[in-house]
């Protein structure tokens, strides 16, 4: 089953997307971050945010059993890379640097915008 995502949540992926495969510049802001800006409060944290309509929390990218909606792409490389500092910003902001991870963040987008659907 596809998932429901606005016409400007499938253009932000796609510009996520084109920029990931053509790293020429920085690209600061998160096109999906600045687009869902209408956060809910996080019931465990409340001095961290996320957006029921992100697709991070769509596509099932799910905190721990005890905080299910606490997740995002703000730890997504925390957990899956606990010794690193490095931060899907930092990714975004300098793709050239990190290519392995670049291309997992190309195969998400790639799934996302293929198992999304525009209402």
């Amino acid at each position: 089953m596809k998932k429901q995502v606005s016409q400007a949540t499938m253009e932000a992926m796609k510009q996520l997307l084109e920029h990931y495969k053509n790293p020429k510049e920085k690209l600061e802001d998160c096109p999906l971050c600045t687009l869902h800006n209408k956060y809910a409060p996080d019931p465990y944290d409340t001095w961290r945010y996320v957006c029921s309509t992100c697709p991070w929390i769509l596509f099932g990218y799910k905190g721990e059993k005890e905080h299910p909606d606490a997740y995002g792409c703000e730890n997504w490389f925390n957990t899956q890379y606990p010794d690193s500092n490095v931060s899907i910003s930092i990714v975004r902001t300098e793709p050239a640097q990190f290519d392995r991870i670049r291309r997992k963040r190309i195969g998400m987008l790639v799934q996302w915008i293929r198992n999304s659907e525009v209402v």
